[in-house]
């Protein structure tokens, strides 16, 4: 994976995950709301259905309440006020009287006064309770549950499209910039190298026999810049050329190569005054043996 598709994915999935907690707190919400309106349209229907059964029985006696209760696909059981069950199209015993309105295995359930309109009325039925269970909606809030799942999945989708397609826009001036300045760091690496490598022969094969102290000194001096150089340029190969290189780990000894860059970097030691005391330990690791130099230099020039 190249280094531009691991930043859109990170973009990409720290953007996903802010995305799902926004739609699941939405649609989370939104579901409740429609779960909500169909229980209260399914209430309104049994408040209707009530009072069609008190009209019924207040008519025609307790005993037709049956026809209308199976004609409109609900059950009812009556209770009077001394908690004696009048009329009862299943075994209502275990009734919930704390809840005016629940939902019991997918099927929506009212428990009130079967009237309320006529205070007058003292008669038994008319002071009687009924627990009216609804049409099993378990289908219908399957339905909302997976209709929502899928708002969800659609909106998510458009959403990753259009994070994708602002991500590569807004970066791609940063691309650009980026692999203009590799082009030009190569380009320089690859003309810095051979004037390099001229100075650093014509150091190699200099005659010294030939210099006074002054000009030995200037001489060490060039030597030294052209060594920093050098390693500058090492550093420049190593950025510009070998990040994409697949990393070779081999067993390394970190006492051997500590004293190869210590050995490297003496001149420059010796030009500033400073005195290395390297007190080493027989050391292995296992690593890349062109990074642990690169961290070592860095550490030595520093």
């Amino acid at each position: 994976m190249s280094e531009k598709t691991q930043i859109l994915f990170k973009i990409l999935s720290l953007y996903l995950v802010s995305s799902v907690l926004f739609l699941s707190y939405f649609f989370i919400h939104d579901y409740q709301n429609k779960k909500e309106a169909l229980i209260l349209n399914e209430v309104k229907m049994l408040k209707e259905i009530k009072m069609g059964i008190y009209m019924k029985a207040r008519t025609n006696g307790l005993s037709s309440v049956s026809s209308l209760t199976k004609e409109k696909g609900v059950k009812a059981c009556i209770i009077s006020k001394n908690r004696a069950k009048i009329y009862q199209d299943f075994a209502c015993e275990n009734i919930d009287r704390e809840k005016n309105i629940n939902l019991i295995n997918g099927k929506v359930t009212i428990f009130e006064n079967i009237q309320s309109m006529d205070n007058d009325i003292t008669d038994e039925l008319s002071s009687a309770e009924i627990f009216l269970v609804g049409k099993d909606i378990k289908k219908e809030i399957l339905s909302l549950v997976i209709s929502c799942v899928v708002d969800a999945i659609f909106f998510l989708f458009i959403l990753l499209f259009i994070a994708f397609y602002l991500a590569k826009l807004s970066l791609k001036p940063l691309y650009e910039k980026i692999d203009t300045l590799n082009h030009f760091i190569k380009d320089s690496t690859h003309e810095i190298n051979t004037p390099l490598s001229v100075i650093s022969m014509s150091i190699e094969t200099a005659d010294l026999k030939n210099l006074n102290e002054r000009n030995l000194k200037r001489f060490n001096n060039i030597s030294l810049a052209a060594k920093s150089l050098n390693n500058i340029y090492d550093a420049l190969v190593h950025l510009s050329f070998n990040l994409d290189r697949p990393s070779k780990k081999e067993l390394i000894d970190l006492n051997l190569l500590t004293t190869q860059r210590l050995n490297y970097f003496s001149p420059f030691f010796a030009k500033r005054g400073l005195k290395i005391e390297a007190k080493l330990k027989p050391s292995l690791i296992k690593a890349d043996l062109e990074d642990m130099s690169k961290i070592l230099d860095n550490l030595l020039s520093n």
